[in-house]
Parts: C-alpha cells; structure tokens; sequence
C-alpha cells in the first residue's frame, strides 16, 4: 500500500500541488479578511491605552500575532504553487528527453525499412497512412439524384458503392432507397419504386453493374465537396427485366 501511495504521488504530485495551492489561496483571503476586524480592534485598544498614535513598529507587534495563521498558509500556498511548478519543469524534461530517442527511434526504423525493403519505401508507407487518415475523414458530398449535401468518410461511400453492386450481382436487382440506406442517410419517397436490374444494366448500359461518378465542388460559402451521380440513372421499368 505505501509503494501504490508512493507511486500515486509520484505520477499525480503536480496535480495535487495545484489543488492545494489553489485552497490554499482561498483559506488565505477567507482568513484575513476574519482576522482584519480582530486586529483592528487589538489596535484601537492599543491606542487608548497609549493614549497616542501607535508607531509602525507597535502596530506590527499589536496586529502581527493575529495574522500568524494566515500568514503561515500563504507561505505553504507559495510552497504549493512553487512545488507544483518545479514538478510541471521535471515531467516537461522528461518528456522532451523521451520525445527525442523516440524520434531518433523513428528515424532509424524508417532507415531500417529502406535498407530492407528499398528506398523511399519509408516515403510509400507514410503516403498509404496520410490516405487512410483521409479516408476516415468526414467530408461533404453533394447526392446528385436527390440534390441534397450530406457528411460522411470516403471510406463509407466507396463501401455503400460496392454493397449495391454487390446487392444488385448477388440477386438480380437492387432498390435506390437500399443505396442511400448504406451511406445512412434518409431515404427518398420515390426510392422503393426505382431501382436498376442486371438486366436493364446490360441491355441499357452493356455492362451489369451501377457506375458512379464522382467529381469535386466547392459551395458557395467555400467549402469544398464531392458530387456523387450514376451513369446509368435508376429507373422504374428495372422490375421488367427480372
């Protein structure tokens, strides 16, 4: 238990520091703001008791001894603040000091892997995680049939194209509102009445299956996006083709 506390403190001192540091600034002002009407009447009695204005030094040694707890948590509030800060120094050290052989680290595997591999195989990786990262980005696409904006990732579009293909290859056909049902966005009134068959594809289009077409956009308000339209526009005569 006293190696877990020791371990508690040790990750989470510069915390702690601050939370006390912090109580501690309020005790501070709560208890002199008390203390103040004591000492204020510790010197009026000193002065009738003189008879006279009280010297710098006399008023010092009358309202001093009030002020002593207050003054003592101010003091272990600057510790606090000060202990919070050195601690906040050590950790930055450390994680510069970590940061730098991590990335030395990082600069010998990657000329490890040209070593291997090839070079500029280090460069490819790098290009393939930049473009997964993009992927799974949320981006505005502009659904041309229904003339409607809507967000999602790359990654979601090109798996609701290849779902409908597979749809409309596995059984014949497949229903507009079942493609807007992939990228999950609400579907359309006339979407379980239109639709495309392998059949009308081929004789249609001399290919079974649903090209998509894709083009850049920017909207007014600056915003770039991807128009996404069919080659071959569903129809309502698909059914006739079964």
């Amino acid at each position: 238990m006293l190696r877990q506390t020791k371990l508690f403190f040790k990750r989470n001192g510069s915390t702690i520091l601050t939370v006390l540091g912090g109580i501690g600034v309020v005790a501070t002002s709560v208890m002199a703001v008390k203390d103040t009407p004591k000492a204020l009447r510790l010197l009026d009695e000193a002065k009738k008791k003189k008879g006279d204005d009280l010297t710098k030094f006399e008023m010092v040694k009358v309202a001093g001894p009030v002020y002593i707890p207050t003054v003592l948590v101010g003091v272990s509030t600057l510790g606090c603040v000060f202990g919070a800060n050195a601690l906040n120094k050590k950790h930055q050290a450390a994680l510069v000091g970590a940061y730098g052989m991590l990335n030395e680290s990082y600069k010998n595997f990657r000329n490890k892997v040209d070593e291997v591999h090839g070079e500029g195989t280090s460069k490819e990786i790098d290009e393939a995680i930049v473009e997964d990262k993009t992927k799974n980005e949320l981006r505005l696409f502009y659904d041309i049939y229904s003339q409607r904006f809507f967000e999602t990732t790359l990654f979601k579009v090109q798996l609701a194209e290849y779902n409908v293909n597979r749809d409309l290859v596995m059984r014949d056909y497949v229903y507009l509102n079942e493609w807007y049902e992939y990228l999950d966005i609400p579907t359309v009134e006339e979407g379980w009445d239109v639709g495309w068959s392998t059949g009308f594809c081929f004789e249609a289009y001399w290919q079974p299956w649903i090209d998509f077409a894709h083009s850049d956009g920017v909207t007014k308000d600056g915003r770039e996006y991807i128009s996404i339209g069919f080659f071959g526009e569903p129809t309502k005569d698909f059914e006739d083709y079964f």
